[in-house]
């Protein structure tokens, strides 16, 4: 259930990814800026409406991934229901945003923000989600720790950093082509 919004949303990643490629290789930096705002808002409504989806179904849903009853209140009543319904909309950021990382290059940064994160927040939020004892609902918190860490930083990296920048542009047009029309819907 984790992952269902994330296949998604990754759509929307790839996206990211191709097209702000395209901006930031041909210096277009406005472009990208409003295309990251576009992208990441879908992405968050997206992961909010799954959100809605899993509330809704909360008493069917299991229904169609086991028919063991005590699988079933172990996902409903240990909590981790509710943390796979809170997790949605920050793992829809999450995933669009690591487009927007990968199409601006910025792969020692992501290393950084991940290693940093496992560090400081997700395995001290491993320890304490899971006192007094081990608990998916605590792995699963833990998680979600991380993916709110890499959210703020990954953002910060797009909304804060990048506008900052003089972009120049790396890709030239190739000679035998038409100029770049701008149009991205047809390569």
């Amino acid at each position: 259930l984790w992952m269902i919004c994330s296949h998604l949303t990754d759509g929307y990643a790839t996206a990211a990814v191709v097209i702000g490629s395209r901006l930031f290789g041909a210096g277009r930096k406005r472009e990208l800026i409003n295309l990251s705002r576009a992208l990441v808002g879908v992405g968050v409504v997206t992961g909010a409406l799954f959100s809605a989806i899993l509330i809704a179904g909360e008493s069917g849903i299991p229904n169609l991934y086991t028919r063991d009853e005590a699988t079933k209140s172990a996902l409903l009543s240990s909590g981790v229901w509710r943390v796979l319904v809170n997790a949605q909309p920050v793992n829809a950021a999450c995933f669009v945003y690591d487009g927007f990382i990968y199409a601006t290059h910025s792969f020692e940064y992501i290393r950084e923000v991940m290693a940093s994160g496992v560090g400081l927040v997700f395995l001290p939020a491993l320890f304490f989600a899971n006192r007094p004892t081990a608990s998916l609902r605590g792995i699963w918190t833990a998680k979600l720790a991380l993916n709110v860490w890499r959210v703020f930083w990954l953002a910060a990296r797009v909304h804060v950093w990048l506008p900052t920048q003089e972009l120049e542009r790396v890709l030239e047009p190739d000679s035998s082509s038409e100029e770049d029309d701008g149009n991205y819907d047809e390569d």
